[in-house]
């Protein structure tokens, strides 16, 4: 395994996480939103994953939405930097 695809993997596999991370605090601000606070207890977080229904509070929702976007700003930015970084360091073209 060359230097090249440890750096393809190490990109994309931390991308990869920070997208599972903004989908995972979307559904956390989802289901706060429909609760109308925050979780309280292991299964209310379990439970905030899962819910579905009408929203009492639209603030919740609308860091969800910011929540998922920045996150995926982010892994996209991650492995972009990470990619640049290995070009730079090791001189691909």
């Amino acid at each position: 395994m060359n230097i090249r695809d440890i750096f393809s993997t190490v990109a994309i596999s931390g991308g990869v996480l920070l997208g599972l991370v903004g989908i995972l605090g979307m559904r956390v601000f989802a289901g706060a939103s429909i609760m109308g606070r925050w979780p309280v207890g292991w299964r209310e977080w379990g439970q905030s994953f899962f819910l579905v229904g009408s929203v009492k509070v639209r603030r919740f929702q609308l860091l969800g939405i910011a929540w998922f976007f920045g996150c995926g700003l982010f892994a996209f930015s991650f492995i972009l930097r990470v990619m640049l970084y290995g070009q730079r360091a090791y001189g691909w073209q």
